[in-house]
């Protein structure tokens, strides 16, 4: 993205796009890439996402060939000048409908990235989070593309936010909220409708993941993981006060290179997780409800490495805890359990002051926003969730409304691979089959329309959103 303009983008987009996405699936956009000391098992595009992604259509294989194969043959019995005209045109022009590369959910909005490298959003629009350049009062239930973005690779909403990175040059633009000035501006927390660029401290480098919250937002490279935003609690992983450009995380192990971001809040600030080729994890930021797996304290002003982890490949973060999740598929969750978001059986009560493990088939893949966590398995074909069921937001049914202490199946099908996301009350699965379309269903609050439904017919289960893609 950077300083291309839309218009320049939209027209080299379809030539050279693949060069950086290839580069991004090697080096693990989607699913990290272990590198450990030892020699134990090291997994590699092993996720549920990246199954999904590897496994989908591919562009010489698609009915598109079918119907130009068909048109073709059929123009020539049929007329040399008129068929062979007529059945080319039709079966170029009836190739497979668009595929989805992602879903992402925010507070009240969710978007998805479509392979054809376009992102649309729906639901609420009041801080120009749907990026169509003007900010709404009014909500809406239909997809629209975000203007000037036609070549993106990775797409993630977040807290009246979203932000999508380039295919081509590996930069990132982002639109919405602009809380503590952290998208490069100057602009503070106002609106911001149209996509801006992140700007770096120094050389910038090809972004792989961006995690983002109300406090701050923070982007893994190849080398290093930047923040930008609020830094009240060391969130940013250095001394000094806010930034609004994106500045390198320091005091992590030398040598050792990022696999795995995520970043949480609080009721005061906000705490950034990282996980490290040698499958140790680092927090820093807030910690008066253990978030980094420490004795409750106000803050964790360097990172500092979590006792008790290792082998792991994920982390996520949600409202005042996290987790983390193994090479094996095992999870580990800790912090706050006021709405038995940690796992452990139990709601309420003290901190959970240690990584514990959950019970739960092997996982492949973790969302978690919140209080709430959904996880893919390592199959892809079984989706589970627990925490806080804000609005029925995991999809179990009205007879299942309140929070769940233990991880709940809420769909399994051996024919189909799912990725999941989850936000602050609302949640999307993205559901691939052979020889099927791929289904966004969505479940949980409609009431700013981030069901992308008018009305849901039953939002406390997943719903697929009809006519799109």
């Amino acid at each position: 993205m950077g300083s291309a303009t839309g218009s320049t983008r939209g027209k080299i987009g379809a030539v050279i796009r693949l060069p950086f996405l290839s580069l991004l699936l090697a080096l693990g956009c989607t699913t990290p890439l272990p590198i450990f000391d030892d020699a134990g098992r090291v997994e590699i595009d092993a996720g549920p996402g990246d199954a999904g992604f590897d496994g989908g259509p591919v562009d010489d294989a698609g009915p598109g060939d079918a119907g130009f194969d068909g048109g073709f043959d059929a123009g020539l019995d049929g007329g040399f000048d008129g068929g062979l005209d007529a059945g080319s045109d039709a079966g170029v022009d009836a190739g497979p409908p668009p595929g989805v590369l992602r879903v992402t959910v925010g507070s009240d909005h969710t978007c998805a990235l479509l392979d054809t490298g376009v992102p649309y959003c729906w639901g609420r629009d009041d801080r120009g989070q749907l990026g169509d350049g003007t900010a709404s009062a009014a909500s809406r239930a239909t997809p629209e593309p975000v203007i000037d973005i036609t070549n993106a690779s990775l797409l993630q909403a977040g807290w009246g936010a979203t932000c999508a990175v380039d295919a081509t040059d590996g930069q990132a633009m982002c639109w919405g909220h602009n809380s503590f000035a952290r998208f490069g501006t100057v602009a503070g927390s106002g609106t911001t409708p149209t996509p801006v660029p992140l700007v770096f401290i120094g050389a910038s480098e090809p972004i792989l993941d961006l995690q983002q919250n109300a406090s701050h937002l923070c982007v893994r490279t190849a080398t290093a993981v930047h923040c930008s935003g609020r830094n009240r609690h060391g969130q940013l992983g250095r001394s000094g006060g806010d930034s609004i450009l994106l500045s390198a995380v320091e005091g992590l192990p030398f040598g050792r290179v990022p696999r795995s971001v995520a970043v949480g809040y609080s009721a005061t600030s906000g705490f950034t997780l990282i996980a490290l080729d040698d499958g140790s994890v680092w927090c820093f930021g807030t910690n008066d409800d253990a978030e980094c797996a420490m004795v409750a304290s106000p803050e964790v002003s360097v990172p500092t490495a979590i006792p008790g982890l290792s082998r792991i490949v994920q982390v996520v973060a949600g409202s005042d805890f996290a987790c983390a999740l193994d090479d094996a598929g095992a999870v580990f969750c800790w912090g706050s359990n006021s709405d038995g978001h940690t796992g452990n059986g139990t709601i309420g009560g003290p901190d959970v002051e240690t990584p514990t493990a959950v019970a739960i088939p092997a996982i492949g893949r973790l969302s978690a926003e919140g209080g709430s966590v959904i996880a893919v398995t390592a199959d892809g074909h079984g989706v589970y969730g627990w925490g806080a069921n804000t609005s029925g937001l995991l999809g179990l049914g009205p007879a299942m409304s309140g929070a769940q202490a233990t991880p709940t199946p809420i769909l399994v099908d051996a024919m189909s691979t799912f990725e999941a996301e989850v936000g602050q009350s609302h949640a999307c699965l993205l559901q691939r089959r052979a020889g099927m379309s791929d289904t966004i269903l969505c479940a949980g609050s409609n009431g700013e329309l981030e069901l992308g439904m008018s009305p849901a017919p039953d939002p406390t289960h997943f719903n697929p959103i009809v006519g799109f893609p």
